[in-house]
């Protein structure tokens, strides 16, 4: 189990409910977890990131910035 697992759990079991609120912007679990699987899947196979590889971020504290975390974890 890894940390994008968590947010798929949360999202079948919770799919309305908001799991993550920062200002103006507010995501659901099922909103999150479709997003983590989105951006996950053109870091594999836009930017061709595997396994292994590092990633670096530089911005300020976002819901798009956990997003991406959860994504490299995928």
């Amino acid at each position: 189990m890894n940390l994008s697992d968590w947010i798929d759990r949360h999202a079948d079991f919770t799919p309305a409910r908001t799991a993550i609120r920062c200002n103006d912007v507010h995501l659901t679990y099922w909103e999150m977890a479709n997003d983590v699987s989105r951006l996950a899947y053109a870091l594999k196979n836009n930017l061709e990131v595997s396994r292994g590889d590092r990633v670096a971020l530089i911005a300020q504290n976002t819901v798009q910035s956990l997003v991406l975390a959860f994504a490299c974890a995928r």
